[in-house]
């Protein structure tokens, strides 16, 4: 059985790759430098065996040779318990294409990237319009922890560490981006900032919250950035 994963909801990808592997232990092939050779002997060499395993292929399609690759595993693949994951969302084009027994596509709601792009001094009123928007599909938990991750992110560019675990893993275009949206704080503010998210958090586990998380991170929005 082939599963195709994909989208921008790491969250739900990596809860549905836990539910999918659960008691087993998949064998994580690198889709994005596997030579076809490789590939070969991996999925033939289990089939010839009778062996049960199970694979997990990730970012075939940053791979130059994703179509060879994706059609041999079609062709010798449908015997075996294969799981291609791409974290990113897969264009039209390109899911036409596949023959896979089972799709799964998880995305971030609408208005997410714009929210946490939009996160600057003098856009308090802006963000707070996006985020009520937001909250229609997300939880203030789930939005609250994701500034989080973005502030950390802004204040690893702003202080030049660019090994920190926030942005190691992001392409050069997602760097632009946050230089650019990091360019617009200083870096006291964003520490500050940082620091207030964290009392918040202290608060939510003191069950010491004034009003509900939801309305305390809009009236945050709007008073600490307007």
């Amino acid at each position: 059985m082939i599963t195709l994963i994909h989208g921008d909801d790491l969250e739900k990808i990596e809860d549905d790759l836990i539910r999918l592997t659960s008691g087993k232990k998949p064998k994580r092939l690198d889709g994005a430098k596997i030579q076809f050779k490789n590939l070969e002997e991996e999925l033939l060499g289990s089939s010839l065996f009778g062996d049960e395993s199970t694979f997990l292929v990730e970012n075939l399609f940053k791979n130059k040779k994703k179509k060879e690759l994706l059609e041999f595993i079609f062709e010798h693949g449908t015997n075996l318990s294969i799981i291609l994951v791409e974290r990113v969302k897969l264009a039209k084009r390109d899911l036409a294409t596949l023959k896979v027994d089972s799709l799964k596509e998880h995305l971030l709601p609408q208005f997410y990237f714009k929210f946490l792009d939009d996160l600057m001094p003098k856009n308090g009123k802006a963000l707070s319009r996006t985020y009520n928007s937001l909250l229609k599909s997300m939880t203030g938990e789930q939005i609250f922890y994701s500034l989080i991750k973005r502030v950390r992110a802004l204040i690893a560019v702003k202080t030049g560490a660019t090994t920190h675990s926030e942005i190691v893993r992001f392409a050069p275009w997602q760097m632009g981006k946050l230089k650019q949206q990091a360019n617009m704080w200083s870096e006291d503010d964003l520490v500050n900032f940082y620091h207030k998210l964290y009392e918040i958090e202290k608060k939510m586990k003191t069950s010491s919250l004034p009003v509900t998380l939801e309305e305390y991170i809009d009236i945050m929005l709007i008073t600490e950035l307007n």
